[in-house]
């Protein structure tokens, strides 16, 4: 759906001034008890877009809520006023649908939200859960997806640095010398795939590449069978340990479990499994004989994992769906649990912090382990949950754009409806990593929502983000550049970056930050950050179509990785574009590569580790689908032309059965065979010729 349509949908669902005066006048005349909150089921709705997973990564057990209607309860509002408000909560819907949100605007030297300090009890914890579960009606809550960046480290093509020294190519990461979780990892002698609840080891040997052993995660993991799937999400590879990154269940309280399929059913349905996020670490010192050294686990779906110095970071996201099932004498049913080799143990409050106001009766997990020693080093659990998770060298950002509502009469105040004013910001936590010590060290807020982890970024102590703003008043958006210094005050600031169009990718490099809005057109901003209390826009290239990913390219070069479009603003399939960023501050168009119409979508687009990055041979490479008579996928290769512009050097056929797992694909170069790997397989090129040399499928 283009915006043009949604733009027709926000003008038909914009509420009639005289329905607007007419609703004014009944609000004003209802009694203020007459209000109630949103239903169970809005509440679901809400907890279900906060805290689903990222596709591929999490997924939780079907689970029915029971929660309770409240003691002195107020009834329901009558009948005309619910179905009046019910059109004001469809035309707000649309507004999500359309826009991200925007906050009231905060002026440069805004003062950092107070780190709460963590409770002293478990009655403290307690306390604060049941202002949260009282409070989370009150909210509507969006992803935010923050993640890396240099802490004070100049950006750089990370590959390289990953690949040095070594010819093989890497993980795509954000930061240099902070590696991210993924399903394809290798050290140049062995690959390790992950295939849903395994990872395949394969010794990379091009013509006789073969599958040398298979790690059963679920087997490494003290758990009863609930009937749901135990999956790997992720891996990360730190010398001969490998750490396997799992999802996995456990009983979200006392109730007898004799393992049996009625018993497992009962727990699903009933909103009795608990996710929890399991670390495996393998010595894979014998890739043939992978053996387990131990487990850590907490509580919460796998969302995250960075590895720096040899030291695990892991996030997840622990959500409390069933008031009925909390005791307030027994810890571990409201307080996250963390263990290792099947001992759990609630985190003590010293290891809780609280946001000022939680959105919701949700945690986010960090730990660090080192994976040297196969210790833990450090834990921390923040009540109010988080959706987006940034690492630089030095801290760990945890942010969550939340739209406080305060009940139906706010939803009404965002249409001009003035009975109770929405505050929606982005609150982010800074936990400084500390050697892996992790503490709470400053709290903050912005206005609006970011588009990825790429919108963050570290740099000389400062965070800058970039951030879509929406006016609760006529809904236009507007793109806007903040900067927050270590104590995450707000100390500098474009507030009006580009109005009337969304953040679509950003990417930091050092003292400059390159920003792509769209509506109609793909600006590319060239922002000068070298002053950041006066960021300011060096310079802006306009095009068609808009770049969902950026990445650094040669030198002074720069790839936008999009969709080709129109001068209406319609989108059409994928394109690539070179920007010549020799000059930091003054961007410019070097080419531009539609690719052929079949290619309408890439999961590269949505997840930059599904991008190939090979610098040592000035390629770039992707899976992309096709459309034509049948679903397919492809997978293509990129390079540069004599003239130095971008060509596509090379098409892969990938079989038919992997476009149905097109999210799992991963290319990634040995010496002088090129590999593509997936959940279904593993298939083997000459990297030069890109003649076929193995197929190894199962």
């Amino acid at each position: 759906m283009t915006d043009p349509i949604f733009r027709q949908m926000r003008e038909q669902l914009r509420p009639d001034p005289e329905l607007t005066a007419r609703l004014r006048e009944r609000l004003a005349a209802e009694p203020p008890d007459q209000l109630s909150r949103p239903t169970q089921a809005t509440q679901a709705t809400q907890a279900t877009q906060a805290g689903q997973p990222a596709p591929g990564r999490g997924h939780r057990p079907p689970r029915r809520a029971r929660r309770p209607r409240p003691a002195g309860a107020k009834r329901r509002p009558s009948l005309p006023l619910l179905a009046t408000a019910s059109v004001a909560c469809l035309a707000l819907a649309a507004t999500v649908v359309y826009a991200a949100i925007r906050e009231p605007k905060l002026s440069a030297g805004t003062p950092a939200r107070p780190v709460v300090a963590s409770p002293a009890t478990y009655d403290g914890v307690y306390a604060a859960l049941e202002k949260a579960w009282s409070s989370q009606n009150d909210f509507v809550l969006f992803g935010a997806t923050a993640q890396d960046s240099a802490g004070g480290r100049e950006m750089a093509l990370a590959t390289e640095a990953a690949t040095a020294g070594a010819d093989h190519t890497a993980t795509n990461v954000q930061v240099e010398g902070i590696d991210e979780g993924d399903i394809v990892k290798t050290d140049g002698s062995t690959i390790f795939v992950v295939s849903g609840g395994q990872v395949v080891l394969f010794e990379a040997d091009g013509a006789d590449t073969r599958e040398t052993a298979r790690i059963d995660a679920d087997q490494g993991v003290e758990a009863p069978d609930y009937g749901v799937e135990f999956t790997v999400a992720d891996l990360l590879l730190h010398g001969d340990v490998l750490a396997v990154l799992a999802h996995q269940y456990r009983a979200a309280y006392a109730e007898p479990f004799d393992g049996s399929e009625a018993a497992a059913e009962h727990l699903a349905a009933e909103g009795g499994l608990v996710g929890q996020t399991a670390v495996l670490l393998y010595d894979v010192s014998d890739p043939s004989q992978p053996q387990l050294l131990t487990t850590f686990v907490q509580d919460g779906d796998y969302r995250e994992s960075r590895l720096l110095d040899g030291q695990l970071y892991t996030v997840s996201h622990y959500w409390l769906w069933d008031e009925e099932q909390i005791d307030p004498a027994a810890p571990a049913s409201f307080v996250p649990c963390v263990g290792r080799d099947g001992r759990l143990e609630p985190l003590a409050p010293d290891d809780i912090a609280i946001w000022d106001r939680p959105a919701g009766a949700e945690y986010v997990v960090a730990t660090a382990i080192d994976l040297g020693a196969q210790q833990e080093l450090g834990r921390q659990a923040i009540l109010g949950g988080a959706s987006t998770v940034y690492m630089s060298d030095q801290n760990l950002y945890l942010a969550n754009t939340a739209w406080e509502t305060e009940g139906l009469a706010a939803v009404l105040d965002q249409f001009g409806i003035s009975v109770r004013s929405g505050t929606p910001v982005t609150h982010v936590i800074r936990l400084a990593l500390n050697g892996g010590a992790l503490e709470v060290a400053a709290e903050g807020a912005i206005p609006g929502q970011v588009v990825d982890q790429f919108a963050f970024d570290e740099y000389q102590s400062n965070l800058r983000v970039a951030t879509t703003v929406t006016d609760p008043d006529d809904w236009s958006s507007t793109s806007a550049l903040y900067v927050l210094g270590p104590d995450l005050a707000m100390i500098g600031q474009i507030p009006d970056l580009m109005p009337d169009e969304q953040v679509q990718s950003v990417r930091f490099m050092g003292a400059t930050g390159y920003v792509v809005t769209f509506l109609q057109t793909d600006p590319l901003f060239a922002i000068d950050l070298s002053d950041p209390t006066a960021p300011k826009v060096a310079s802006q290239l306009k095009i068609t179509g808009f770049s969902a990913y950026l990445h650094p390219w040669g030198e002074g070069e720069l790839i936008g990785l999009g969709y080709a479009g129109d001068e209406q603003g319609l989108t059409g399939g994928l394109k690539l574009a070179l920007f010549d960023i020799s000059d930091p501050l003054n961007v410019a168009l070097r080419a531009s590569l539609p690719l052929p119409p079949a290619y309408q979508d890439s999961f590269a687009l949505m997840d930059h580790r599904a991008v190939l990055a090979d610098p040592a041979r000035s390629a770039i490479a992707f899976a992309a689908l096709t459309y034509q008579e049948t679903v397919g996928i492809d997978y293509l290769v990129f390079g540069a032309d004599p003239a130095g512009d971008l060509e596509l050097r090379q098409t892969l056929s990938l079989p038919s059965a992997w476009g149905e797992n097109w999210l799992d694909v991963r290319g990634l170069r040995i010496g002088s065979n090129f590999y593509v790997a997936s959940a279904w397989g593993l298939l083997v090129w000459d990297a030069d010729t890109f003649e076929p040399v193995k197929t190894i499928e199962w």
